[in-house]
């Protein structure tokens, strides 16, 4: 029997994460469940831990299905189509991990749409022509099929998803949301102390490749005083303030620690920098353009190159030298600040990735999904 379709006014949407770390993916889901104007979103999260647990964005908004950790994947999807048929939703939204979700939907009877924030191609071993790879293309194309559509952050993303044989009538282009912060007031100052400073915001996890930037410290301090400002937390710690300290730049970079919201640190920066292997898309560059800081990011698939577009005084750079991210790094502190026109360009190119920018496509894709008219003629171009 198929389904009635809601009134707009009526629909449930059920957001699925693994649990509430402090991650992009975790934060656009929250931001899109409160913003999206015509539905009703709860969000379900299969571990209740992270980052963001007690973040009021958290509070109203989550339902916990059960402590996961170790659990099958058949245990899991039962546990999941527990909680799907106390919500009644009309549409499942996955993240992170698009199998066990969509298997939960499908027992319920229940459209899925998997929103996917991260390569395949480097989180899962999708490339290659062995047993591991074939089994990890055969699970994608198997949640492909069960899911009503597939969206992606960033358009790279949508190439590897075509490369995989994911049609174009299941894809769709649905960047992560932002709350923007205010526009800055007035350009920045020159600093009484001559001292420099960069702010770099991510998991402290090896892809993000902190070790890199830490390194260019060394170069940085011998041309000009400049302190680092890494806001996170992770696995590395350890490992990087050991390094920090074997550099001797204890009173050069400063470990501030996970924050739900960095905006002080990113706009009393002279240049936010992120160096990762890759990225899906980079909520914090989209926060740093908002902020009017210069930014300095490494060209890596895929987000980077979508999310700055042609912004004047963004720069990107190779992924693997710190010898030539110091080098940038200089040439933007010689540069001085932004000028008016690079801040408000910046700020334009931010808040075409505001959360109410996007919430108003998640909803389009809503209606497409639950068979209301299209209103926009490609759902793959943003925006």
């Amino acid at each position: 029997m198929s389904r009635a379709r809601p009134a707009a006014s009526d629909r449930r949407i059920a957001f699925v994460l693994p649990s509430l770390s402090g991650g992009g993916a975790e934060r656009a889901a929250l931001n899109l469940a409160a913003a999206a104007p015509r539905s009703r979103c709860t969000v379900l999260v299969e571990l209740q831990e992270g980052e963001l647990e007690k973040d009021l964005a958290a509070s109203g908004v989550v339902v916990v299905t059960g402590r996961t950790k170790g659990q099958s994947r058949l245990r899991r999807t039962l546990l999941i189509a527990r909680a799907l048929k106390r919500i009644r939703p009309d549409l499942v939204v996955s993240l992170l991990s698009p199998l066990v979700p969509t298997l939960a939907s499908s027992l319920k009877g229940v459209p899925a749409m998997h929103w996917l924030q991260a390569p395949w191609s480097r989180t899962t071993a999708t490339t290659g022509s062995g047993p591991t790879a074939k089994a990890h293309r055969a699970t994608i194309r198997l949640s492909a099929r069960r899911c009503a559509m597939i969206a992606a952050v960033s358009p790279g993303l949508l190439e590897e998803c075509r490369a995989l044989g994911i049609p174009d009538s299941k894809l769709a282009l649905l960047p992560n949301g932002l709350l923007l912060p205010p526009p800055p007031v007035e350009a920045r100052g020159s600093r009484r102390d001559g001292m420099r400073r960069i702010v770099t915001v991510g998991r402290l996890d090896p892809p993000k490749r902190h070790d890199l930037l830490i390194e260019s410290m060394a170069t940085l301090n011998a041309e000009r005083p400049t302190v680092l400002t890494i806001v996170g937390s992770g696995s590395c710690e350890e490992a990087l303030r050991a390094r920090v300290q074997a550099l001797g730049l204890e009173s050069q970079i400063e470990f501030a620690g996970f924050l739900a919201d960095p905006t002080e640190q990113i706009r009393s920066a002279d240049v936010f920098v992120l160096m990762t292997e890759y990225e899906g898309f980079g909520n914090v560059i989209v926060e740093a353009l908002a902020c009017g800081t210069p930014v300095v990011v490494s060209d890596v698939p895929y987000g980077p190159r979508f999310i700055l577009d042609s912004v004047p005084g963004a720069t990107l750079v190779k992924s693997d030298s710190a010898k030539e991210l110091a080098d940038t790094i200089l040439a933007t502190l010689r540069k001085g600040g932004p000028t008016e026109r690079e801040r408000e360009a910046a700020r334009a190119r931010a808040e075409a990735f505001s959360v109410e920018a996007v919430a108003l496509r998640f909803e389009e894709l809503v209606d497409e999904i639950l068979g209301a008219p299209r209103r926009v003629r490609s759902l793959t171009a943003w925006p």
